[in-house]
């Protein structure tokens, strides 16, 4: 059906992990001394902790690190979280309004998707850094491949060699 999103993330995250099978993503070690993640393991546990890292992961597969919200999306991720539906509709709605600050809860939902606004930033920042390292690998090989001179010694003739000195 033209136009779904939950099929559209899904044939997203196929095509991507035809490149990579594991994406990575970062946090900070301090990550559960967040204010707004300590209101969530006074009420969940480290069990909530478990299912708040479970739902970033979930995000980072998601094109636009938004998940769709259809009537499904509930199900899916009591069967992620192994609890029932009820709890994990209760969870996410905690993270959205319950542990929130004048900034926001851990997560934001409307009609379509559910997302991580910190999440995205960190992540666009990452992949902004991705998207700048490609361009300079494409300028490479194309120099490389035009003839040209400059061309660094500290580097093969594969632009995946690591740089071997720092000289």
């Amino acid at each position: 059906m033209p136009g779904d999103p939950l099929r559209e993330a899904h044939t997203h995250l196929r095509r991507r992990r035809l490149v990579k099978d594991a994406f990575y993503f970062s946090h900070d070690s301090n990550a559960r001394n967040d204010p707004k993640i300590q209101a969530l393991m006074s009420k969940w546990g480290y069990e909530g902790y478990g299912w708040w890292w479970a739902v970033l992961e979930t995000l980072r597969d998601q094109p636009g690190y938004r998940y769709p919200m259809n009537k499904y999306a509930y199900g899916a991720f009591a069967r992620l979280f192994s609890t029932t539906n009820d709890n994990a509709s209760e969870f996410i709605s905690d993270c959205c309004y319950e542990f929130a600050d004048g900034k926001g809860g851990l997560l934001t939902i409307d009609e379509q998707f559910l997302w991580s606004e910190a999440f995205s930033r960190r992540m666009s920042a990452v992949d902004e850094k991705r998207e700048k390292a490609r361009k300079s690998i494409e300028r490479r090989w194309t120099n490389n491949r035009s003839g040209s001179t400059e061309h660094n010694a500290n580097y093969g003739e594969d632009t995946n060699e690591i740089r071997t000195n720092n000289g």
